[in-house]
């Protein structure tokens, strides 16, 4: 039976050089470009695998493969002869080469030219002559190669040629500890393994301390580069071994610092969290400060309507005296018994609108003044209705006083006091006159009578009137006084003289805007 394989069916490459057979009864294939592929005998499915990039051969341009009395498998290429070392499941786990320096004097190997004689010494041919292997026979190299390190670049520019030249002593070496700034994070060092007996095959290993724990995988390459490090102290090692693996105990080692910025300096970080430790003070003294201010006035504010409140409670019941409201309805009693049912009507009238105003405005902080003005209306006609039409009065507007608000209940103590202690006792042709005045910036109120003046009442001493009156003069001082914020006088009485004789009293209130 004649099985075909070729590419379709796993093999690297259709043109097969040679083939070789293991104890094993494993199928090795040699092929010319494709590498090495192998396949089980034994298996039920015959099926082809290559070797694959598990080691790396000299050449994948294969001439030639050979067992020797050990099971391992030697290639003949184009580039010398490799050692493939092999496990009892065929796995392929160290590769040797042999080349010139290893004594194959003729490098390319010829087509199946390889054989293994009784005493096991293994025979190739190459271009140039006959080489002869014993497989048994291998001297191990104990030296260790001289390491040095050539050259360090500073972003990929030699140190030598940079500010820090003075650290580089005369064959590269580095005489003491390179300090770098924050920003020269990016280091390259160059180095070199010298190994007299075989070196191409010196392999190297580093690490770099105060940021790797493991040394690197063992490479050929001679450089090795280090980017975007942290601020911080490092020191660079290296060291080479040979194809034996043999390593240097004697390190080459550089140290290097690398300064950190001042913002992450630990003095910088005490002094950041002082500071921030007393912004927050700050902040939190301020929080305080405008808490304790706020409550302040808002106590201040609280107080403030509760006196306002206070003060209007006693206006409220200053003005509504009982003697007023006994004397009114007495007067309206009068008049029924009198059978004057329209005029006790018409007075009953204004006495209802009166109570109902007086409680309307007493529920308002401030009242317009057109407001204020029916109420003293209302007011003024029951007082002059009571006392016999002993006086006149008249009410006044100016223009642009009307859009003022003032507190209810203002204007009435001083009316009233006009009419008990000036107006009365004069016992007839009296006046009040009431004007609102705009002053722009306040509000004036001018209460004028023609009385009998301050002095002659004061002479008078009615004790309950008295007393009413001084009280209602000092609530409705404490109530514009609480309005009026510039300091000045809110109320000011002026003595009206005419030929050097009392003709009456001049009131005059000041409202702020």
């Amino acid at each position: 039976t004649v099985l075909n394989f070729d590419k379709s069916m796993g093999l690297s490459s259709n043109s097969v050089r040679s083939i070789a057979i293991d104890a094993y009864q494993w199928l090795w294939i040699g092929t010319a470009g494709g590498g090495v592929s192998m396949m089980d005998l034994k298996a039920d499915t015959l099926q082809i695998k290559p070797l694959g990039d598990q080691l790396e051969l000299g050449s994948d341009n294969i001439y030639f493969l050979q067992f020797d009395g050990g099971a391992n498998l030697w290639v003949g290429t184009e580039s010398g002869v490799d050692k493939i070392m092999l496990n009892d499941f065929r796995t392929p786990i160290e590769i040797q080469h042999f080349g010139k320096q290893e004594g194959l004097l003729g490098i390319e190997t010829c087509t199946n030219a390889s054989i293994r004689d009784r005493e096991n010494n293994l025979w190739f041919g190459t271009i140039d002559g006959l080489a002869k292997a014993d497989p048994n026979l291998h001297v191990r190299n104990p030296f260790p190669p001289r390491t040095r390190i050539t050259q360090i670049n500073l972003f990929y520019e030699p140190l030598s040629s940079t500010s820090l030249a003075s650290f580089v002593g005369d064959w590269g070496q580095v005489n003491d500890t390179l300090v770098l700034t924050y920003t020269q994070n990016h280091l390259s060092f160059d180095f070199l393994g010298v190994d007299h007996l075989d070196p191409e095959g010196v392999r190297y290993q580093w690490q770099l301390f105060g940021e790797e724990t493991a040394w690197s995988p063992l490479t050929s390459q001679t450089r090795a580069t280090f980017s975007n490090l942290r601020p911080g102290e490092y020191s660079f090692r290296l060291r080479a071994c040979n194809d034996d693996g043999v390593c240097s105990d004697q390190n080459a080692i550089v140290n290097f610092v690398i300064l950190a910025p001042f913002w992450q300096k630990k003095w910088f970080l005490i002094l950041c969290a002082l500071g921030g430790l007393m912004a927050i003070s700050l902040v939190f003294f301020l929080r305080v400060r405008n808490l304790k201010a706020r409550n302040k006035r808002k106590t201040e504010r609280i107080l403030l309507e509760k006196g306002m409140i206070e003060l209007e409670q006693k206006a409220l019941r200053l003005q509504m005296n009982p003697h007023f409201i006994f004397n009114t309805l007495n007067t309206i009693q009068a008049l029924i018994a009198t059978q004057d049912a329209k005029t006790a009507r018409l007075y009953l009238s204004k006495f209802s609108k009166l109570m109902r105003e007086t409680l309307e405005n007493s529920r308002e902080s401030l009242i317009a003044v057109d407001d204020e003005v029916s109420a003293l209306k209302h007011y003024l006609d029951l007082e002059k209705f009571g006392n016999e039409n002993v006086f006149e009065y008249d009410i006044e507007i100016g223009e642009g006083a009307e859009h003022y608000m003032i507190p209810p209940l203002l204007v009435q103590p001083f009316v009233e006091n006009g009419i008990i202690h000036g107006l009365i006792p004069k016992g007839g042709d009296g006046k009040i006159h009431i004007r609102f005045i705009d002053k722009g910036t306040h509000l004036l109120i001018e209460i004028e009578d023609n009385g009998i003046g301050r002095r002659k009442a004061a002479e008078h001493k009615a004790q309950k009137a008295n007393y009413h009156k001084s009280t209602a003069l000092q609530v409705t001082q404490e109530r514009l006084d609480m309005i009026n914020q510039n300091g000045s006088s809110s109320i000011e009485f002026i003595d009206l003289i005419v030929d050097g004789e009392a003709s009456g009293t001049l009131v005059k209130l000041r409202v702020e805007n």
